[in-house]
């Protein structure tokens, strides 16, 4: 599932930090890791895992810019 979260991306990443969220870490090549958040190709992204171990993410895309 993908939330598009425009300019409160950084926000919604420290808010999910703050409630015990934890960012994956993946080998993204063509994006850089920036905290808990990947940026690159005009997208910011950062991707989590619910309890059941589906894979969750909160978006920036160039369309919001």
């Amino acid at each position: 599932m993908t939330w598009e979260v425009g300019d409160a991306i950084d926000d919604m990443a420290r808010e999910l930090r703050a409630k015990g969220i934890v960012f994956e870490r993946y080998d993204m090549p063509g994006l850089t890791l920036e905290g808990d958040l990947y940026s690159g190709y005009g997208m910011k992204v950062g991707w989590f895992k619910d309890p059941d171990g589906n894979i969750l993410n909160i978006i920036k895309s160039a369309a919001d810019s």
